[in-house]
């Protein structure tokens, strides 16, 4: 009877833990966009809670990748992300994002992802607007349709930012 039970125990167990995971995207998108400012960029991620740093130098190239874990589900609608980023130090460009996320508990795009995290580098001067989202306002057009999809799912537009 023991011996049922547990079984029993165990079976709903292992269900519970594969339903957990079986909902994780990763995402690995290729940016190779210009930054303005490497201080600004550094002083950004100051203001993460790093998990792992990697470096590579070589006389024609600095790639650094830098992994922290987001916090802010409101602002990630829904649910933060893991964020790896690649970058070239000596050239000041971001390379290539990866994003790991729970989709189960999530409301964002893959658009939405990478939005988010390019608002945040031009919010703190480390790129350029036009750089991050385009010269013909790819940003505007970025906010108005997550700005309807959030009206008709009743959220805020990317959490706590404000569109304008």
């Amino acid at each position: 009877l023991w011996l049922g039970c547990t079984c029993y125990c165990l079976v709903r167990y292992m269900r519970y833990l594969k339903d957990r995971v079986s909902g994780s995207l990763t995402l690995r998108i290729k940016v190779n966009k210009k930054l303005k400012s490497m201080p600004a960029l550094h002083s950004y991620i100051t203001t993460k809670q790093i998990n792992m740093t990697d470096a590579a130098t070589e006389p024609t190239s600095s790639i650094k990748r830098v992994t922290w874990q987001e916090r802010d589900n409101d602002k990630w609608l829904g649910s933060s992300p893991k964020i790896e980023m690649t970058y070239d130090g000596l050239f000041h460009f971001v390379l290539v994002l990866t994003y790991t996320i729970d989709r189960k508990r999530s409301n964002a795009t893959e658009e939405d992802l990478v939005n988010i995290l390019l608002l945040d580098f031009v919010k703190v001067g480390a790129m350029d607007k036009e750089v991050a989202f385009g010269s013909e306002g790819a940003e505007e057009e970025a906010r108005e349709a997550t700005a309807a999809k959030d009206k008709s799912e009743g959220k805020g537009l990317f959490g706590r930012f404000k569109s304008g």
